[in-house]
């Protein structure tokens, strides 16, 4: 029951997203919440459920592995199937929840169909954009890959396509969710105020072997810097990779590692192992989940990008996860102070470890989405989409987002962009706005 004396039956999924899922799970049934985590998109990496999934979303899980193992006709055939057990898993689960948390944009149905009937038979929607790419303008993302530095007439018409595309899918979800949980810095597309992902928190399990702090990070340890990408043209790994070879040329003693493409409790193994992470080259937020999952071992993370300035208007300090920020320009020079002053490295780590133990631990986190479940929202979480100014993006250089920027507005004009504060964002825009709209 939503806003009533019992606690609700939340229904979340549809699709994991490093852990956050699970251990929203894990949350909420420890605070007393009758929770199920239920995935029909299935991640490579292998997060655990706490309960299986009933049968309708078994078989629309396996028809999505099937899907993406075949091609052809084929591949239809198991679109149809998934789409046949969601429907069944929706009128499955109309009875058993009162709410549901969806993340990545992905609900029960293709194409988000099921956001108008779950309202109509009176549940709360709660639809998380606020993971990357399924918000932020494409223009500002990771390019296709084959995209040249200068862009064709093709690449920019598939750019706009899929710049339209992203739009209509977050109006739709603005449209029959009762709240959208976004982020400032991928917020570009909302027309509607949204919840600040960030002040949720990412919802972090506590390490698995806290004993091992203490041994693990004496001075004598050999220094182990660890790369985690899932994604690596996306984490900027090339460049990283790069920079490290230089940072291990002149510190023979520094080990450089990296990890990618390995279950997910590898990846614990890896982090446990290490002295310290570099995250990735481009990233929009302070804290991603590999930097959270760090952190509750007490190692800190080295995370570059250029939205550092939008964070601290928008946080506290206190608010603000400790973490050693960097732009991709300083990225090398941060690496070797971070080697060099490693006390000062491993402390980071250890006051992060108490940030995500104390803010961002299981409980603390499902306590707060059971207050957007409920409508019990502070007025502090509130984004309004005036003022979503960011505008570099993830997972891509500043000289490609205007490159893309420049590309779409010069062949379709402004409109292309989709987002009204543009202008104040891009100030190489300034006398651009007259292109014509539409290519030849």
């Amino acid at each position: 029951m939503v806003n009533g004396r019992q606690p609700p039956r939340v229904f979340l999924g549809t699709q994991e997203i490093s852990g956050l899922y699970r251990n929203l799970e894990i949350g909420m049934v420890g605070l007393g919440v009758s929770a199920r985590l239920i995935i029909t998109h299935p991640h490579p990496f292998a997060y655990d459920q706490l309960t299986p999934n009933p049968w309708p979303a078994r078989i629309a899980t396996a028809a999505v592995l099937r899907h993406r193992r075949t091609s052809g006709m084929v591949r239809y055939v198991w679109a149809i199937a998934f789409a046949v057990a969601s429907a069944i898993l929706l009128v499955w689960s109309l009875s058993r929840f009162d709410a549901y948390v969806f993340g990545w944009g992905l609900s029960i149905l293709p194409g988000n169909l099921d956001l108008p009937i779950l309202r109509l038979f009176r549940k709360r929607v709660v639809v998380v954009m606020g993971h990357g790419s399924e918000a932020r303008p494409p223009y500002m993302s990771t390019p296709e890959e084959g995209t040249t530095l200068l862009p064709t007439k093709k690449m920019l018409g598939d750019l706009e396509l899929r710049t339209r595309r992203v739009s209509s899918t977050v109006r739709r979800i603005e449209r029959w969710s009762n709240v959208v949980i976004g982020l400032p810095t991928t917020g570009q597309f909302f027309s509607k105020p949204f919840v600040n992902f960030y002040r949720l928190g990412v919802a972090t399990a506590e390490s698995a072997s806290p004993s091992r702090h203490d041994d693990d990070l004496t001075t004598a340890r050999p220094i182990v810097v660890l790369h985690v990408p899932s994604n690596p043209r996306v984490k900027g790994s090339a460049v990283i990779r790069a920079c490290m070879a230089e940072v291990v040329a002149e510190f023979p003693s520094v080990t450089f590692r990296e990890v990618t493409g390995v279950p997910h409790d590898e990846v614990l193994t890896a982090i446990r192992e290490c002295t310290f992470v570099v995250d990735q080259l481009w990233s929009d937020i302070p804290m991603a989940a590999v930097g959270a999952e760090a952190a509750a071992e007490g190692r800190a993370a080295v995370i570059s990008g250029y939205a550092w300035d939008t964070w601290a208007s928008l946080l506290r300090p206190e608010d603000m996860p400790p973490t050693i920020l960097t732009t991709p320009e300083a990225l090398k020079t941060t690496i070797v102070d971070a080697i060099q002053q490693i006390e000062a490295t491993r402390a980071i780590g250890e006051a992060a470890r108490r940030f995500v133990r104390s803010r961002w631990n299981v409980s603390a986190v499902a306590a707060n989405y059971l207050r957007v479940v409920t409508g019990n929202i502070p007025a502090e979480w509130i984004v309004a989409p005036a003022d979503v100014r960011y505008g570099w993006g993830c997972g891509v250089s500043k000289e490609k987002v205007e490159t893309m920027v420049v590309g779409l507005v010069s062949t379709y004009g402004q409109r292309a962009l989709r987002w009204r504060s543009a202008t104040q964002a891009y100030d190489f825009l300034a006398g651009k706005s007259a292109a014509p709209r539409s290519t030849k």
